[in-house]
């Protein structure tokens, strides 16, 4: 997680104190929205760039730019939404993550009024845990659903 430190002091002893304290960048009030804007898009831009394309879990691996996911040798063909409730839940692991977090997760505020997270999940699990392989799609009872390891 990027810092950017916004402070009244000024002095070069304080910038390297805010920096040695762990600051990833260090802004002095008073100052404008603009200057401010610009510096969370640089410090976001700069900490992506060391992240990883591919999420890794088990034998299942997501690549976050193309969208494409396998599982071991297989490709999974995912439609956007399953593609969707598989990254929420892969970026929670080893969390589990509750049905209310997953409709959000998809539909924001605004729920569907039935149930379509039930389709979802069946159709995700069908790609992910064909028969005859160990299933990573887990029911926490009570709670809701999360990913397993499959190694």
């Amino acid at each position: 997680m990027p810092v950017l430190m916004l402070t009244a002091r000024d002095a070069v002893a304080d910038k390297l104190q805010g920096f040695d304290a762990g600051a990833d960048d260090y802004l002095v009030k008073p100052f404008s929205g603009a200057e401010l804007l610009a510096r969370c898009v640089a410090l976001s831009r700069r900490h992506r760039v060391g992240e990883a394309n591919d999420l890794r879990i088990g034998s299942l691996v997501i690549d976050r730019r193309s969208g494409a996911v396998r599982r071991g040798d297989r490709i999974l063909a995912l439609n956007q939404s399953a593609l969707h409730l598989l990254r929420a839940l892969a970026e929670a692991y080893p969390r589990s993550l509750t049905r209310s977090e997953l409709v959000r997760q998809l539909w924001g505020d605004e729920s569907p009024p039935s149930d379509p997270l039930r389709t979802h999940l069946y159709l995700l699990r069908r790609e992910l845990d064909p028969p005859g392989v160990s299933p990573m799609l887990r029911n926490v009872h009570g709670v809701g659903y999360r990913l397993e390891t499959d190694l």
